[in-house]
C-alpha cells in the first residue's frame, strides 16, 4: 500500500479531510454507501485505486507470521470508515484469510511480494545467562532513571537499580551486515504516562555498534522492539517494533541503511 503521506504531499497536501473523502466518493460510485454502515468491499480494480495503490487483485504475496510463511493473493479491496480521527489508513488490499481458525487473534505478520524464506522471530533469547549479561551492559546507562509506583498512584520516586525479564528483550542476528549481533530493547513504564526505551545494537561484548532508537530517559512514549524478519530475503533483519503510550500503540518494520534504521511499513497506529 502507499504511503498515506505521500500521496497526501503530492495530491493533497497535508489535508486529511480530502483523503478521506477521495474514498468515500469511491465507495459512493461503486456500492451501496450508508452512513450507517463502515465497512465496504469492492472485489475489482478501479481506476481510481490507482492514487491509493498499485496492488491489484490476483497478486500473490507471502506473509510471514511467528508460526509459518503463508502464500496468498489479493482478492480485493477493503474499505473502513470507521476512522476518520486520522489513527490510521481506511483503504486496504485485502488477501484471502490464511488458514482459517488457525491464526490467533492479533498475531503480527509480515507481507512481501517476495518468497519469504523465514518465519518472524518474536520469542528472541530467553537463556537467563545472557539475559542477565546484556542486563548488566544496560544497567549503567540507566543512571537517574527514576520511577513511581504508579499502578497504587503512590508519588515516590525510585533510582532504577535492576532490569526485569519483562523489560528487557534480546534478538541474536545479522543487523548490520555482520553475524552474531544482539538486539536490545529495553521497555521500563516510569509513570502513569511516561516511559524510559531503547533499541540497540551491540556486538557479543555489549559494545554498542548502532542505536535504532537512542536511549530515552523519559518521555511520554516508549519503543520497544517485538521481533525481527527478513523481509527481502537478504540475511540481514529488519526489526519489528511497537511505539506507544498510556492508551495506544502502532506499529512499524524498520530496516537498515547507511543512513540508519528507516521505516519501510507500518500498521494498526490507533490511540483511544
Amino acid at each position: 500500500m502507499q504511503n498515506i503521506d505521500n500521496w497526501g504531499k503530492e495530491d493533497f497536501g497535508i489535508n486529511y479531510e480530502n483523503y478521506v473523502n477521495y474514498i468515500k466518493n469511491i465507495v459512493k460510485k461503486y456500492s451501496a454507501y450508508n452512513d450507517t454502515i463502515r465497512e465496504y468491499f469492492i472485489a475489482d480494480w478501479k481506476d481510481e485505486f490507482s492514487k491509493l495503490t498499485n496492488i491489484k487483485p490476483n497478486d500473490g504475496y507471502f506473509i510471514s507470521s511467528p508460526d509459518r510463511i503463508y502464500e496468498v493473493n489479493i482478492e480485493g479491496y477493503y474499505i473502513n470508515l470507521d476512522d476518520e480521527i486520522g489513527g490510521g489508513i481506511l483503504f486496504y488490499p485485502a488477501a484471502e484469510y490464511m488458514a482459517r481458525n488457525s491464526m490467533p487473534d492479533y498475531e503480527i505478520l509480515v507481507c512481501s511480494p517476495q518468497v519469504l524464506k523465514a518465519e518472524i522471530d518474536q520469542t528472541g533469547i530467553t537463556d537467563k545467562k545472557t539475559l542477565d549479561k546484556f542486563k548488566m551492559k544496560l544497567l549503567p546507562m540507566l543512571k537517574n532513571v527514576k520511577y513511581s509506583d504508579w499502578e497504587t498512584g503512590k508519588e515516590k520516586w525510585k533510582e532504577v537499580t535492576s532490569i526485569t525479564d519483562d523489560e528487557i528483550k534480546i534478538f541474536k542476528g545479522n543487523f548490520t551486515g555482520k553475524d552474531n549481533q544482539y538486539l536490545v530493547s529495553y521497555t521500563k513504564r516510569l509513570s502513569f504516562d511516561s516511559y524510559a526505551s531503547a533499541i540497540l545494537i551491540m556486538d557479543e561484548n555489549g559494545k554498542v555498534i548502532m542505536e535504532p532508537s537512542k536511549l530515552v530517559k523519559s518521555d511520554f512514549t516508549y519503543i520497544t522492539a517485538l521481533g525481527t524478519a527478513d523481509y527481502n530475503n537478504d540475511g540481514i533483519f529488519e526489526i519489528i517494533i511497537e511505539i506507544g503510550y498510556y492508551e495506544g500503540r502502532g506499529y512499524e518494520l524498520r530496516k537498515n541503511t547507511k543512513d540508519g534504521h528507516i521505516t519501510i511499513a507500518s500498521g494498526f497506529n490507533f490511540g483511544v
